[in-house]
């Protein structure tokens, strides 16, 4: 993860001239953060939640994966790995209203850079989380990798 000043806060037009080099651009209150591309592992996890929550999403909400902006005001824009939005508020562009649930999928430099969040639950391995909110879904930890097995 790197940080860059230009000596006054970046805006959402700054990022929108970033280079499209694989590398994730985000914007927190004005200040850019530069982390690079996720790794398989991430992307396995990720992409197998995206799948899991997909099936069990009411037509009124719709599930995204990153890169894909949230971006409440001009000086702030966040890309969560996995986000869940209501369909009236999306843009073809970007959601500019908070998501109804957003997941990051930890890493080592995500753990210097993300926000606080409020922990609901902890399950390891085969262990089954039953969500109630924003929709109900299961959800096994171990089946989020295990397309890294062979």
């Amino acid at each position: 993860m790197m940080t860059m000043s230009v000596g006054r806060p970046f805006s959402v037009a700054d990022l929108e001239a970033m280079p499209d080099d694989g590398r994730r651009y985000e914007l927190i209150d004005g200040e850019l953060l530069v982390t690079p591309a996720p790794g398989w592992a991430h992307q396995e996890a990720a992409i197998t939640l995206t799948e899991l929550l997909r099936a069990a999403c009411p037509r009124e909400l719709r599930v995204l994966i990153a890169p894909f902006a949230v971006r409440p005001d001009m000086h702030n824009e966040l890309q969560p790995d996995v986000l869940v939005a209501r369909y009236s508020d999306l843009t073809m562009k970007d959601l500019p209203k908070p998501p109804v649930l957003a997941v990051e999928v930890a890493s080592a430099s995500s753990r210097l850079t993300d926000a606080d969040y409020r922990q609901v639950a902890h399950v390891v391995g085969d262990q089954v989380f039953a969500a109630e909110r924003p929709f109900v879904v299961r959800i096994m930890p171990a089946e989020l990798v295990r397309g890294l097995q062979p």
